[in-house]
Parts: structure tokens; sequence; C-alpha cells
């Protein structure tokens, strides 16, 4: 006891050993406080550790650590889908928005042609041509829609209308009335051509002595009738001095019935004629 009394009574340097140990003493409190409020961390620093370490800072949550799958940060969606997540079930209006979308970048329709066709379609309605083959396209591509519509069906194109039959080529037979219809049958040359098959001047004049009333030729106007008499080839008589004159070849050559008739069958002939004159009767 006295030594340490001695000691504490000694100076240092003009200081008293006392306030030296005083002093040393607070230093030390000093110094070992402040490693003390180093050591023990805060609570956000705990935190910290826990998600770096992986301890279970939170008590029945275990930690997520930062930048992994399920972390999520305020304001910030992850790009990792969840595995857990129910899909969305498909539907006809998705069906159709992809099968419009699908349509018009094909430039098999534009948007709006592309809509109706489909609309109509999931609503049952009937579908004209084209609105049939942008559905056909549609379920080719991406299969039929989630629920299958009732049919409205497609109209069916009107098939072109059928040639009409050619009508069979009229048959001219004589004897008959010949009524003219056209260019095609207005003069006797037409006639002799349609019931005889020939144009000669024989032909022709058989037809002109029946139809005297009408003149020498035509064109005649559509709906003139005309007798045409059976074809036969003509027929001829000599000029005596009893049957020269008109009249007289008239009377003995039926069917001669006036001198228009055998005027027409001898073209340019002057009656009385001389003897032995070659005339046709018919």
């Amino acid at each position: 006891m006295d030594k340490l009394q001695a000691l504490m009574g000694r100076k240092v340097l003009g200081v008293p050993v006392l306030y030296l140990v005083g002093l040393a003493v607070v230093i030390f409190a000093v110094i070992a406080w402040r490693m003390k409020a180093t050591e023990e961390p805060t609570e956000d620093s705990g935190e910290a550790v826990g998600e770096a370490v992986g301890e279970d800072v939170s008590g029945d949550v275990p930690p997520v650590l930062v930048g992994s799958p399920g972390y999520s940060t305020p304001g910030y969606t992850s790009p990792i889908p969840d595995p857990n997540a129910t899909p969305m079930p498909d539907d006809n209006d998705r069906w159709m928005r992809r099968s419009i979308e699908w349509l018009a970048a094909q430039g098999h329709a534009t948007a709006d042609g592309a809509t109706i066709a489909l609309q109509k379609y999931l609503a049952g309605e009937q579908l004209s041509v084209a609105e049939g083959q942008l559905r056909d396209l549609a379920i080719s591509h991406f299969g039929l829609p989630p629920e299958i519509p009732s049919s409205g069906g497609t109209e069916v194109p009107n098939p072109p209308a059928p040639n009409p039959p050619t009508p069979a080529p009229k048959k001219y037979v004589a004897p008959g009335f010949h009524t003219v219809t056209g260019a095609s049958d207005d003069s006797y040359t037409d006639m002799a051509r349609l019931y005889y098959g020939r144009t000669d001047n024989d032909s022709v004049d058989l037809i002109q002595s029946y139809n005297v009333s009408h003149g020498h030729q035509g064109p005649f106007p559509v709906g003139t009738r005309f007798w045409i008499p059976k074809y036969q080839a003509p027929k001829f008589v000599k000029a005596t001095a009893s049957m020269r004159t008109a009249q007289q070849i008239i009377a003995k050559n039926p069917p001669l019935n006036s001198v228009k008739m055998l005027t027409e069958l001898n073209d340019g002939m002057k009656f009385p004629v001389a003897v032995g004159t070659r005339v046709r009767v018919a």
C-alpha cells in the first residue's frame, strides 16, 4: 500500500502519475466504445447480411436473395414468367383476332374484309364464296375456333347459263307457202336456194310465175307470203299455127292461167310467136 501511494505520488515530466493513469483509462474506454459500436450490426445491415448469407431474418418466410427469380423490387416486374401462373384460356375472339391479322398480313384480304367474313362465320351466318375462302384459309392455318359455330353454309355460285341449243335448221319443203323473215330469204333467188338448192334462171322463173302479184323481183318486205311450187324440170312446147298466141298457149297447157305467168316463164318473149318457136309452159 505504501509503495502504491508512493507510486501515485510520483511525477512524470512534472505531471502526477495519478493523472496520467486516469487519462489512460479514459482513452481506453473511448477506444473500447468505438470498437463495440463498429462491431454491433445495425438493423439495416443485419437484413443485408441475412440476404447475403441466406439467413432467416423474417422468422417464418425464407429470405430471397437480391437478383434471384423470386426477388421483387417495388415498381419492377420480373421478365421471368411465373411457372405456377394459370395460362389464359383460348376463345373465339382470340382466334378471330389472330386470324384477321394473319389474313391481312398475307395479303389474302383487307382487315375489314377478313373481319366481316370471320364475324359472319362465328355468328353462323351464310358466307359468300369469297368469304368462305377466307374462313377456310384461317381454319387451315390456325385450326378450328375453340367453340365451333353453327354453319350458315356458303353461297353456291350461279352456274353459267347454258348456251341455248342451236336450233335445227329449218327444212324448206315445196310445195308450200313461204313468209319472208329477213335479208336471207327476201328475193326469188333466196327462195330458190332454200327450197330447191339451186339458183339458176329456170328455178327462179318457176317461183316468179306463181307469184306474179308480188312483182318481178325483190327484195320483198318481211312478212310477205309466197307460194313455192314443187320443183320440176322446165317443160317446153312448139308454137303451131293454131297455138301461137299467149291465150292459145295458156288454154292448151295447164297449169298456165295468165299471160303474166306465161311471160315470167319466158323472160323477154313477145306474143304471138312465130310457128315453131320453143315456148316454156311449166
